[in-house]
């Protein structure tokens, strides 16, 4: 845990930190003078098997360590994407979530002169503001300017010197004309703060798909700002980058709604002081070689048993059942040591051999997930429980990827994973369940395990085993 402005925020599972200056160096790409700011920065991410694990944050502390306050300070955050291929890179952003965006121009990501694309399945990726500076009076800001430009040297390309830096920052092009409406944003008649702020399928709005704009590998920012910082000061921003990747058919001029949907639940793990709901940890595994047989053996399982978190978002809306609570065990046999948790639904890597639940009035788990392609919730079969009680070993005597004779085999190896699951499933006064992701699952202490069946009694001194599981 880590108390930041008073906060606790729950820290991560993969962090990188570092601090850096403005003094102590020539400033090569300004040419600016050195001005006495200090930036620690903070980069973290989360291990899960759904779109947070596509996720990173950061967190950027900015100290004014010189003598002289900064009266018209902007904090922008600088993207070069490079959304697979550069040369086809769309931006764009949505004022109401403080989100910038960049997204393909065609449906096929590539061509000449790139040597990596996404083909024919190009992602969506967002910085999302979760948390801006504060100006003088203690009022967030957020994104206060979202602007772009294009890798050449025009009136709307590559900054140059230092006043550019900060006519791009605060608001206007590299001639110190403003931002505009229309267009490339430049040479209109109506001045703006945010660039290509609609949606690219909606042909009445102005984005980089109905501005006509192609080409530009372009970079861009979304800025904070103007406040005061004064000498021993400082301010910080939080941002989120979700990442997603949209179906095929998604392509050109897409809607962002999924990275929408993806960058809501980020906002909301942030809202949480980034505190993830977890589902129950799996247990540690044992196992019994034998010959053509195995027996796993799950241990550790009182605790896990006992498992039980509240939903923040729940109890916010005043429904009493917020908890979820311990409910069973999956276990798989998997084809090698590299299987990931995210990869257990794709049957030539994973199959599902055992599943046990409590005995009780659940059975099927039922998670509505958002489909792209349909624009709505759809129901995906979580777990068809057995609903016959908890058990803690399995006798495994047949190969779940064999064909033909799937009988064990001595002296191969095999691999198993297992994962706990919880349920929550609260409704309202009137009993109508409200719940549309009652299947959660666990994150923690996932892994592979690996079995050899053999005949065991040359490793005793000759020792029959007169009993069978």
């Amino acid at each position: 845990h880590k108390y930041i402005s008073g906060q606790k925020y729950t820290y991560a599972d993969q962090m990188i930190w570092w601090v850096y200056n403005d003094k102590g160096n020539i400033h090569t790409e300004t040419g600016g003078e050195a001005i006495g700011i200090e930036v620690h920065a903070l980069a973290f991410s989360f291990k899960t098997n759904d779109v947070l694990n596509d996720m990173t944050f950061y967190r950027y502390s900015l100290l004014n360590r010189a003598t002289s306050s900064l009266d018209s300070t902007f904090m922008s955050q600088w993207i070069d994407a490079d959304l697979g291929c550069y040369l086809d890179d769309y931006v764009g952003c949505d004022t109401t979530r403080g989100l910038g965006i960049v997204y393909n121009q065609t449906a096929v990501d590539g061509g000449s002169g790139c040597s990596a694309d996404y083909g024919d399945q190009p992602p969506m990726l967002g910085i999302d503001y979760f948390k801006g500076p504060k100006d003088q009076n203690g009022t967030e800001l957020k994104m206060s300017r979202f602007s772009y430009y294009s890798n050449d040297f025009s009136p709307t390309g590559n900054p140059e010197v230092a006043s550019h830096y900060y006519g791009y920052m605060s608001g206007t092009w590299k001639d110190g004309t403003p931002y505009t409406e229309g267009g490339n944003g430049h040479g209109g008649t109506t001045p703006t703060h945010f660039l290509f702020p609609s949606s690219p399928d909606d042909p009445s709005g102005w984005s980089q798909c109905t501005g006509g704009t192609t080409g530009q590998d372009p970079r861009f920012m979304i800025s904070s700002g103007p406040f005061r910082l004064d000498p021993g000061a400082s301010n910080e921003i939080v941002i989120g980058v979700p990442w997603v990747r949209p179906p095929k058919g998604t392509y050109p001029c897409p809607k962002f709604t999924l990275l929408q949907k993806a960058d809501d639940k980020a906002q909301a793990l942030f809202d949480n002081c980034f505190a993830i709901l977890e589902g129950p940890p799996a247990p540690d595994v044992e196992v019994v070689e034998m010959d053509k047989e195995l027996v796993l053996a799950l241990d550790n399982t009182s605790e896990i048993e006992t498992y039980q978190i509240k939903d923040p978002t729940i109890s916010a809306q005043g429904y009493a059942d917020s908890l979820y609570r311990f409910q069973g065990y999956k276990i798989y046999q998997v084809q090698n040591s590299q299987v990931t948790t995210q990869e257990l639904n794709d049957a030539s890597k994973a199959r599902l051999i055992a599943q046990v639940d409590l005995k009780d009035n659940v059975t099927k788990l039922i998670n509505y997930n958002y489909d792209p392609i349909l624009e709505s919730d759809v129901p995906e079969l979580m777990v068809d429980g057995n609903n016959a009680g908890i058990k803690h070993t399995f006798q495994v005597l047949t190969d779940a990827f064999a064909t033909g004779d799937n009988r064990l085999v001595n002296h191969k190896t095999y691999y198993f994973t297992v994962i706990s699951y919880a349920y929550n499933g609260y409704t309202d006064t009137a009993g109508n369940i409200l719940q549309k992701q009652p299947y959660l699952e666990g994150r923690k202490n996932i892994k592979v395990y690996s079995a050899i069946p053999h005949i065991v009694s040359p490793e005793d001194f000759g020792m029959t085993l007169n009993s069978k599981y």
